[in-house]
């Protein structure tokens, strides 16, 4: 067996892209530049706290990527701890394309999820939780939680440039977004 080539891509090249209902919103200084900051597991990152529902976001890469992997932290810290509480993100699910459809601005297509015929489902998203969903916070979540969560791209997924997070639950069960860091590896890829 022949180990993937991957390296961590360049977070300096992120854009954040704005497609109809993307959740755009941030609160004071939890800014949506942090996710790339490099900054994990810590009471800082994205917060975005606008009831939004679908809860979506999009990234720009800034260049087109075979995926290999990502991971994503959540805002840990605080007393009680931010861990599996508030906006940090339970389940969700990535897409991803090489081609998104600018020339569409239709809510049913944006928000309702027609996008989703035209972007590959790359990966199905949860946030394990040691001592289960219903059990307070233990000192073990809160470890297992600063080590981030990583989640495998398919070896048959499609290069893409952008990637959009479509999260079913937070675990406060809100519509707003906690994100301390997000992680993505793969290969850059020549396009035509």
């Amino acid at each position: 067996m022949k180990p993937k080539y991957e390296v961590k891509l360049d977070k300096s090249k992120w854009k954040r892209q704005h497609f109809l209902g993307d959740n755009n919103t941030q609160n004071g200084s939890y800014v949506w530049d942090k996710i790339k900051d490099e900054i994990i597991a810590t009471d800082d990152g994205w917060f975005a706290n606008v009831a939004i529902n679908p809860i979506l976001f999009t990234i720009d890469l800034g260049a087109t990527v075979k995926l290999s992997r990502y991971s994503y932290w959540m805002r840990t810290g605080g007393s009680p701890p931010w861990e599996y509480r508030h906006f940090n993100l339970k389940r969700w699910n990535l897409y991803g394309t090489n081609t998104p459809r600018f020339d569409i601005h239709d809510e049913a297509y944006w928000i309702a999820g027609g996008w989703k015929e035209d972007w590959a489902h790359l990966a199905n998203c949860y946030t394990f939780k040691p001592s289960g969903e219903n059990n307070p916070t233990t000192d073990e979540d809160v470890e297992y939680a600063a080590r981030g969560f990583g989640f495998d791209i398919p070896l048959d997924a499609p290069p893409v440039r952008y990637v959009r997070f479509h999260v079913d639950e937070t675990w406060g069960g809100g519509y707003g977004v906690n994100i301390s860091e997000i992680t993505f590896w793969g290969e850059e890829v020549e396009t035509d």
